[in-house]
């Protein structure tokens, strides 16, 4: 992952994924390779979120799912909940890996999100949508 460093002014590490805060208000979150995440990492990284970066609620994401990570229905039901759906005003997902790819297109057809979701292949691509999205 190419972050620049003199964009990030806070970063947060959890046992299976990093948060990157950067300047403009954009939030990375790289999930660690080879990891599952349960809905008990969610709900702790959540309560994070509220407890100390509500001020950027809500926030545009970039989410980087390490080669091997996967995540469990139960995340994606919670993820996909009203009161989380909230916290988020653009979400963009980076995807390398085939089954990245194919769950990603799932996600975003099978939960109808009340915010913009997009798929992309470069980080780049992804970042400068979430920039230009109002």
């Amino acid at each position: 992952m190419n972050l620049d460093p003199g964009q990030i002014i806070d970063t947060i590490e959890f046992p299976k994924t990093t948060y990157y805060f950067r300047q403009d208000g954009i939030v990375i979150i790289r999930i660690k390779p080879d990891v599952h995440l349960e809905v008990e990492d969610s709900k702790a990284e959540q309560e994070m979120l509220y407890s100390v970066k509500a001020h950027l609620i809500p926030m545009k994401v970039m989410i980087i799912p390490g080669e091997g990570a996967s995540v469990s229905k139960e995340v994606r039901d919670y993820s996909n909940s009203p009161e989380n759906t909230k916290m988020i005003k653009a979400e963009a997902i980076v995807v390398s890996a085939l089954a990245h790819k194919i769950m990603a297109n799932f996600i975003t057809k099978f939960y109808k999100t009340p915010m913009p979701v997009k798929i992309f292949n470069s980080e780049k691509k992804a970042l400068d949508w979430l920039i230009n999205h109002k």
